[in-house]
């Protein structure tokens, strides 16, 4: 269904589902999730999306299964027996050598859960991974693709962020018409994706501003420390086979929303500092009804300062979540969109 289709009755059912999956997310996290969400890997993916023509859904929808993936799957490795005839070196290094092959495996995956974008086929996979360095046979793709939906039980069309941004901006429009969410749509996706490569700083910065801690820990960061082996592991493979990529196009959308909120500084007015009201911030992270409407915003924000206000007491209406809690997340992006501290400690 296209942004904007769905009737009010089916915005109610789709908001209240949401609400019930996040929940129950919410309370299931694991505890070393955030240690998997790495910025590198998310940019490949939104480049490889954009590259392959596919809907920015299904880069999002990319990035989660992926992140799903990682953490399952190293779990088991970790804590189950080691198959006899197998050392722990050699499993994590096939799997190291197998790892573009799975990233991709979870952008096709993607693809095909899309009604909005075209699917790829295997032909178009092995030309595309071949084009990038990587000889792979149609029957390696099929057990990499088969391999990923074994590990997560074949669970794999959970919402992602750009689902929950989607629909409160339908909500929104809704119960507020006279609010341009058509125009705000467009801005949100590039203000997700802001977030989604900008993600652990922007919540460690959350994180210092709401504990007032100028120095956290992990375990107050993330809930455990990962084993060093497992870090170990990950470091390896993204120095082994991700280099720096050309991401002028992101770079590009980042200055664009900088300008935009540089318009927008001598505006800025205090706001208190609230208190962390969560038991584990790990669990703030993972909370995507948050970030939908932490996303909307901040693009409110940029996009129409005057009903900025009204916009959060709105979200804040739909969701339960707290006027203060958005704009907190708001301020946070905000700041490092304009890549300033100083220059969002206050808002309307």
């Amino acid at each position: 269904m296209k942004f904007r289709d769905a009737s009010a009755d089916l915005l109610s059912d789709f908001l209240t589902n949401l609400n019930k999956i996040n929940k129950f997310k919410l309370r299931n996290v694991s505890n070393c999730s955030e240690n998997f969400r790495d910025a590198r890997l998310t940019e490949y993916i939104f480049l490889m999306t954009k590259e392959l023509k596919l809907d920015p859904a299904a880069g999002f929808h990319a990035v989660e299964i992926l992140q799903k993936f990682i953490v399952k799957h190293l779990s088991e490795l970790l804590t189950e027996p080691t198959p006899q005839g197998a050392t722990e070196g050699g499993m994590f290094d096939m799997l190291k050598e197998n790892f573009p092959v799975l990233i991709f495996s979870c952008v096709q995956l993607s693809s095909k859960l899309s009604f909005l974008t075209q699917r790829i086929d295997n032909d178009t996979a092995v030309r595309f991974l071949h084009s990038v360095g990587h000889s792979v046979s149609k029957q390696a793709l099929l057990e990499s693709e088969l391999m990923v939906l074994k590990v997560l039980e074949f669970r794999i069309n959970d919402p992602n962020p750009l689902t929950y941004v989607e629909v409160l901006l339908e909500v929104l429009g809704n119960n507020q018409p006279s609010i341009p969410v058509e125009r705000l749509h467009e801005l949100c996706h590039h203000v997700l994706q802001f977030v989604s490569l900008e993600r652990k700083a922007i919540f460690d910065s959350l994180l210092v501003s709401t504990t007032q801690c100028a120095s956290p820990s992990k375990e107050q960061r993330y809930g455990v420390v990962v084993p060093g082996q497992v870090v170990a592991v990950m470091a390896e493979w993204m120095s082994s086979w991700v280099g720096a990529p050309d991401s002028s196009s992101i770079c590009q959308r980042e200055a664009e929303l900088e300008c935009a909120v540089l318009k927008k500084k001598a505006n800025l007015r205090k706001l208190p500092n609230s208190t962390l009201n969560r038991e584990k911030f790990v669990a703030v992270t993972e909370d995507y009804m948050l970030l939908g409407v932490g996303v909307i915003a901040v693009a409110s924000f940029i996009h129409w300062l005057e009903k900025w206000k009204q916009i959060v007491e709105e979200l804040s209406h739909i969701t339960g979540i707290s006027s203060r809690s958005i704009s907190d997340f708001a301020r946070v992006t905000l700041m490092h969109i304009v890549r300033d501290p100083s220059s969002c400690n206050h808002l309307p």
